[in-house]
C-alpha cells in the first residue's frame, strides 16, 4: 500500500472517530429539572426538557448561555435568559455569566439556593 492510500485511510478513519464523538460520546447530562428561560418581550417563561438537550442544534442553541440571550420559543426574539426559581422570593432571577461554576446560588435578596442542574 502506498502512502497516498495510507493517508487517505487515516484521514477517513479520523472523520469517522471524530463524528463518532461528537454525536456518541458528547456531554450527557444527568436526568434532572429542565432548563428554564424567561423572555424580556413576553416576561413569561419557556422550559427545554433534558431530553431535548440530546439535540446536537438544542444543545447548541441553549444550553450553557449563562447571561447571554437565546432565542425565545414563544415568539423568536433574541432576548430570552436562563432563570432559577427563588423559593422564598417566589420569583425568577437571571443566571449571571460564571454562575455555572457556582455551588449554591443567591437570590439577590442573600437567599442561598442549591444549584437545580
Amino acid at each position: 500500500m502506498d502512502w497516498k492510500r495510507c493517508g487517505a485511510l487515516a484521514v477517513s478513519a479520523a472523520a469517522v472517530v471524530a463524528v463518532v464523538a461528537f454525536f456518541g460520546c458528547g456531554p450527557k447530562l444527568p436526568p434532572g429539572k429542565p432548563l428554564v428561560f424567561e423572555c424580556d418581550s413576553t416576561k413569561e417563561t419557556f422550559t427545554i426538557e433534558r431530553k431535548e438537550l440530546d439535540n446536537a442544534d438544542t444543545y447548541k442553541k441553549y444550553f450553557g448561555h449563562y447571561g447571554e440571550a437565546v432565542e425565545c420559543k414563544l415568539d423568536g426574539k433574541m432576548d430570552a435568559y436562563q432563570v432559577y426559581y427563588c423559593p422564598v422570593d417566589k420569583q425568577y432571577y437571571r443566571y449571571k455569566a460564571g454562575d455555572q461554576n457556582a455551588e449554591f446560588l443567591t437570590c439577590p435578596n442573600g437567599h442561598k439556593i442549591p444549584r437545580e442542574e
